[in-house]
C-alpha cells in the first residue's frame, strides 16, 4: 500500500505539473510538442561527431531543444540547450550524440519547432533479465535491490525537463515515445509481453492513453551481431499492428567496425530521420 500510495502521489504530481506547465486550458497553437527518446545506449547515442560528414560539423538546430538525462550523458546532464554538433551540445559527452541530430535535421526540414527529453541507461534490460546496468520494469517491488530502476528513474527525468521547458517559457506537452532498446534482451520470449506493459504503463503514468509510441530495430547487419528476426526485432516489428504504435527498420543500419553494439555517426543521423518521420506522421 505505502508504494502504490507513494506512486500515486508520483504520478499526481507529474499531472499537476504537466497542466500548469503545457497550459491545458489554453489555446493548443500555443504549445510546445515534447518528444522523449528512452532506452539503453543507442537511445542515448555513440554516435561520433568527428565522423559525420564536413556540413554537419558545429551545426545547431535552433527550432529544437533537448534535455538530457540518464546515466550517458555526461557533461550535457540536467540542461536544456539547443540539439547540436558542436562540443558539448547535445551530445552524450563531449564528441557523441545520439537520435537527437537527426530528429532535428527532419523537424528543421519540416518548419517544425519541437523539444526532446532524452533519457537513456547503458546496457539496460527491458525485463528483470540481464540486469546489471539497470532495468526498465515497471514493478518497482519486483526489482532486485541494489538494481538501478530506470523506469522510475525515468519519470523523475520527464518531470525535471518539462519543469526546465517551463522555466525556459515554453509550454511543453509531451507528443510522443520512441524506444531504442533490446541489445541486453534480444532472445527473450517475453519481449513482446513486456514491451506492451512497458507502453501501457508509460501511457498511465503520463495520462496519455493514445501517445504515440515508436521503437527501432536492433542492428543485424555487419558488423552487428543480432538476428534479422531475433524476438526483440520480432516484438518491435508487431508494434506496426497496435493502435498508436510504430517502429523503424534501424536494424538495416551497419555499425560501427570498432564497436559493433552502435551505429555509426551517420547511420544514427539516417536513424534518427526514420524515427522523426514515423513519430511526425504519428502526431501531428
Amino acid at each position: 500500500m505505502k508504494r502504490l500510495l507513494s506512486l500515486l502521489v508520483t504520478v499526481m504530481c507529474f499531472g499537476t505539473m504537466l497542466c500548469a506547465t503545457t497550459g491545458c486550458a489554453e489555446d493548443t497553437q500555443s504549445k510546445y510538442p515534447v518528444y522523449l527518446i528512452i532506452g539503453q545506449s543507442n537511445a542515448s547515442g555513440n554516435g561520433r561527431i568527428e565522423h559525420l560528414p564536413e556540413e554537419y560539423i558545429d551545426i545547431e538546430y535552433d527550432d529544437v531543444m533537448i534535455y538530457c538525462a540518464g546515466t550517458a550523458n555526461g557533461t550535457v546532464n540536467g540542461q536544456l540547450m539547443k540539439v547540436g554538433t558542436k562540443v558539448g551540445q547535445g551530445s552524450i559527452n563531449t564528441q557523441r550524440f545520439g537520435l537527437e541530430i537527426g530528429i532535428a535535421q527532419t523537424f528543421t526540414q519540416k518548419g517544425y519547432a519541437a523539444g526532446i527529453i532524452k533519457c537513456g541507461f547503458d546496457g539496460s534490460s527491458i525485463n528483470l533479465k540481464n540486469t546489471g546496468m539497470g532495468t526498465w520494469w515497471t514493478v518497482k517491488e519486483q526489482i532486485p535491490e541494489g538494481t538501478k530502476d530506470c523506469y522510475f528513474r525515468f519519470l523523475t527525468a520527464v518531470n525535471e525537463g518539462i519543469a526546465a521547458f517551463a522555466q525556459a517559457g515554453y509550454k511543453p506537452e509531451i507528443k510522443g515515445v520512441m524506444w531504442m532498446q533490446g541489445e541486453s534482451n534480444p532472445e527473450d520470449e517475453s519481449y513482446e509481453a513486456d514491451l506492451d506493459k512497458l507502453i501501457a504503463q508509460i501511457r498511465s503514468d503520463l495520462n496519455a492513453p493514445e501517445l504515440p509510441f515508436v521503437a527501432g530495430t536492433i542492428c543485424y547487419q555487419k558488423p552487428g551481431v543480432y538476428s534479422t528476426f531475433c524476438k526483440a526485432n520480432q516484438a518491435i516489428r508487431a508494434l506496426a499492428n497496435k493502435p498508436n504504435c510504430g517502429f523503424v527498420e534501424s536494424g538495416q543500419f551497419g555499425t560501427n567496425p570498432s564497436d559493433t553494439y552502435h551505429w555509426t555517426g551517420t547511420n544514427l543521423v539516417s536513424i534518427g530521420n526514420l524515427f522523426a518521420l514515423k513519430i511526425y506522421q504519428m502526431s501531428v
